[in-house]
């Protein structure tokens, strides 16, 4: 994705007084390493501290990035569909023809999906799900509540300090006037609720 897919959650967080910027970087072909050096690079050059929102692999290498780097000046952490706990559809995918020719994050291995327990993080995190997803596909999705993309019990981060599923779809949080509030009231409180 380009990053254009984030432009009114952008807007929306700017309206609301923070000067939102967002980091693009190769999903399919990209390393690891080096994508976490550039985000840690950008964030440092930054000269303060920095809010993280990440929606889906995005919340993957932000958790990535707190693990090997835990005292860089981020304040506050949304994850928006990330599947810290593993990704049927992306396992699914992984098995079809051809999918072993890519390399990058997507195709990286399942350890990447799954986030480390922990009895806490260096900073508050707050996890959006959602819900309007696919159903009655069970060969991508079980009969359980998912975003179309990730299943909502791949969204439970352990430590995280709020969790919330709202009725969307996995691309749909990007649009959601409801996803942008939330995350700006997070952002401020470390709460989904002022």
């Amino acid at each position: 994705m380009t990053g254009a897919e984030t432009s009114i959650l952008r807007s929306r967080l700017s309206a609301q007084g923070y000067a939102a910027r967002v980091f693009r970087y190769q999903s399919i072909h990209a390393a690891r390493a080096d994508v976490l050096d550039t985000l840690e690079a950008a964030i440092m050059a930054s000269r303060r501290g920095v809010h993280l929102i990440g929606h889906s692999l995005g919340g993957l290498l932000i958790l990535r990035l707190l693990e090997r780097n835990p005292a860089l000046p981020i304040g506050r952490v949304v994850l928006l569909g990330a599947p810290v706990n593993g990704c049927l559809a992306a396992e699914t995918f992984a098995q079809l023809p051809g999918a072993q020719s890519l390399s990058g994050l997507f195709t990286e291995g399942a350890s990447f999906y799954v986030a480390r327990p922990s009895a806490g993080h260096p900073v508050d995190i707050g996890v959006i799900a959602g819900s309007a997803g696919l159903a009655g596909v069970p060969f991508l999705f079980p009969a359980e509540p998912n975003d179309g993309a990730v299943l909502v019990r791949e969204t439970l981060l352990p430590g995280a300090k709020a969790h919330r599923v709202l009725g969307l779809s996995h691309m749909g949080m990007l649009l959601s006037a409801q996803v942008a509030e939330l995350t700006s009231v997070f952002l401020r409180s470390g709460f989904f609720d002022e």
